[in-house]
């Protein structure tokens, strides 16, 4: 993708850039950035990519970030970690400073959270932070190639020269490595972690529960696991080319947790965004799986479950926004062999809370923990459905604090040789298990014909 003669070109450039710039326009910045224009890169940039670059990609027809090799990490292993230090972080990212900011004044960091902030990570998650955010060497953004470099101390201008000009140097040499490919043949076998009749039970209990109003709950989001388990590593990239092509319409997304383990998935759903004084959001509940007819097979249940996110969300938009536009009757969002009852949300922002506060407020949603916020929650706790970052939001944050996030749903996690998928249900008083059994069945399927 970047050859020899691409890049004396950007290193030029860069050059011709640099003995101009005057250096004491830095002033305790630790973010560095320049940006290159990169014509028809984004194109290729799959046809040659491998797990050796720690990619963090986010793709949909709309929008395209392509991430590679960790420049720096924001890991936060507790809430309290979380709290106590997110706001650093955001300082850092809003005081980046661009070398020539006539073409781009802004980078990003890209991340993710658990589902549960308060709730240790165990299990398959063992180890994982509860929220990390990494600020990338090298992003592409459409045409547009960002250059970072994390400044830890004083450096003069000639050592920031010279890094940057290897940084642009490192580029030849990861995109001319070849690497050995796995075949998607080594997928050995498919397992459920929970067995049927163990989930019939919880959603029984539940179900009846709800019916005989022993509760002030009104819906709870059950989950379960697959594991996929491979003869070599996860071939987590043409996983990814398969979800791209399969969900289109969906934001696919593959982020690097650490070296050996990253989480991958294509959402319908989008949480939050944030764009100057707008923000925007969606309620998406209620699933059909039946596409013989062009008909939403709606029933009471579905219906019910949309409703109570949509008043959920509407709540939140009431007390952050004003001019709040929305479509009172749910329409109809498909996300490859799904379709779902969505409301769309925009609006005007009433104070100044960054992306990361909104998000703190509006998160779990009932589309993916239930309702009443935490009553829902504790009852998942108590079913030790510790589900790390299955269900939180994953996305990025630019450095006007703006950003986007997504549910981190029809995804999985993998860890060398296995790829656990994760699934879920929305659980009302109208729910029947066998029912709510066959959408995680159709939920797992985008992920496993990708495989």
């Amino acid at each position: 993708m970047f050859n020899f003669k691409d890049i004396i070109i950007i290193k030029e450039e860069f050059r011709e850039i640099f003995k101009s710039f005057d250096y004491s326009k830095i002033n305790n910045q630790k973010i560095i950035s320049f940006c290159i224009d990169m014509k028809n890169v984004s194109n290729k940039f799959l046809n040659e990519t491998n797990t050796n670059i720690q990619p963090y990609f986010f793709r949909s027809n709309k929008t395209s970030f392509y991430g590679f090799k960790e420049e720096y990490r924001f890991a936060f292993d507790t809430i309290d970690d979380y709290k106590s230090n997110k706001d650093q972080m955001l300082k850092i990212i809003s005081d980046s400073f661009f070398i020539n900011s006539e073409k781009n004044d802004k980078t990003y960091l890209f991340g993710g959270l658990n589902f549960d902030l308060n709730d240790k990570n165990y299990g398959i998650w063992e180890n994982i932070p509860v929220a990390n955010f990494v600020l990338p060497r090298y992003i592409l953004n459409q045409d547009k190639l960002i250059i970072n470099f994390y400044n830890e101390s004083k450096l003069s201008a000639k050592e920031i020269d010279n890094i940057l000009c290897n940084y642009i140097n490192d580029l030849g040499k990861m995109f001319n490595t070849k690497t050995e490919k796995n075949n998607l043949s080594d997928l050995v076998e498919i397992n459920n972690l929970i067995t049927k009749s163990d989930y019939y039970e919880k959603l029984n209990k539940t179900i009846h529960d709800l019916k005989q109003k022993s509760t002030k709950l009104t819906k709870v989001v059950y989950s379960r696991i697959k594991k996929a388990s491979f003869i070599n590593e996860v071939p987590i990239i043409d996983i990814y080319k398969k979800l791209i092509s399969h969900n289109k319409k969906s934001m696919t997304f593959l982020f690097s947790i650490n070296q050996e383990i990253f989480t991958i998935g294509s959402s319908p759903e989008l949480i939050l965004s944030k764009s100057s004084s707008t923000i925007k959001s969606e309620s998406i509940a209620g699933s059909n799986f039946s596409r013989e007819s062009d008909d939403f097979k709606i029933d009471t249940k579905e219906l019910i479950e949309q409703r109570i996110v949509t008043d959920y969300i509407l709540d939140f938009f009431n007390k952050n926004s004003k001019n709040i536009k929305y479509n009172n009757v749910p329409i109809i969002k498909t996300s490859s062999s799904i379709e779902h009852l969505c409301t769309s949300f925009s609006a005007d922002t009433i104070n100044d809370k960054n992306i990361l506060d909104l998000l703190s407020e509006i998160h779990p949603t009932p589309a993916i923990g239930g309702y009443p916020r935490q009553q829902a929650i504790n009852i998942i706790r108590s079913y030790k459905e510790n589900r790390g970052w299955y269900g939180g939001p994953i996305g990025w944050i630019d450095s006007k604090l703006d950003g986007m996030f997504y549910l981190n749903i029809r995804s999985g996690m993998s860890s060398n040789n296995d790829l656990y998928l994760f699934s879920g249900s929305g659980i009302t008083e109208k729910s029947i298990a066998k029912n709510e059994w066959e959408e995680t069945k159709h939920k797992f399927k985008l992920m496993i014909e990708s495989l």
